[in-house]
């Protein structure tokens, strides 16, 4: 819809800071509209189709996409179950208000998740592999209200084996998760889409 209606709006290589931020603030404006307030990160990165670092609000660095394929396989699982994000989004902040355990708790997730993005870049196998266990452990143990219960069963199997790991995806009206496994091997889940 960006593409076809924005004045003056045409896809290339580089954009500058404050190009990105314009087009983040109209993305936002019109994923808003659909699903309550957004960041409009998801829509900005889909259209430049490129990943992008994140140092603060106004800094946005391009980057090139790191080889997935030396850290393992990934896949998407669909539980098949209908989600919307902004009833996710709202339980979450209200139980980060209200619980200083979970906000803790929270505290160690973006480590984590800090420290995972480092790990890619840094194309560092062993520490991604690491934090993503963290991480689907952080959101199995304090995020289960958001997990179908036909999930769990699924999630906890990766954990204990250590042959995968379960992660939220953010919603967006469908119910994929995403499953990270260090080793290309076959998993015991049907139904799995190979991503990388």
């Amino acid at each position: 819809i960006f593409c076809e209606y924005a004045y003056d709006f045409e896809r290339k290589d580089q954009y500058d800071d404050s190009e990105l931020q314009y087009l983040q603030d109209m993305l936002s404006l019109m994923e808003s509209y659909y699903h309550g307030t957004s960041s409009g990160l998801d829509c900005l990165i889909s259209l430049i189709n490129r990943p992008l670092l994140l140092k603060g609000r106004n800094q946005h660095k391009l980057i090139n996409p790191p080889n997935l394929n030396k850290f393992g396989a990934f896949y998407l699982y669909d539980s098949k179950i209908s989600r919307k994000t902004a009833p996710l989004v709202h339980k979450f902040l209200n139980e980060y208000e209200a619980n200083e355990n979970f906000r803790n708790q929270t505290q160690g997730f973006i480590q984590f998740t800090t420290e995972i993005i480092q790990n890619l870049l840094s194309m560092d196998s062993v520490g991604f592999h690491q934090n993503f266990y963290k991480i689907s452990k952080y959101q199995y143990l304090n995020l289960s209200s958001m997990i179908p219960d036909h999930i769990k069963s699924i999630w906890l199997e990766g954990l204990e084996s250590k042959k995968y790991f379960v992660k939220l995806c953010g919603a967006g009206g469908g119910g994929f998760f995403t499953i990270y496994s260090p080793e290309k091997q076959s998993l015991p889940i049907s139904d799995l889409i190979s991503i990388a």
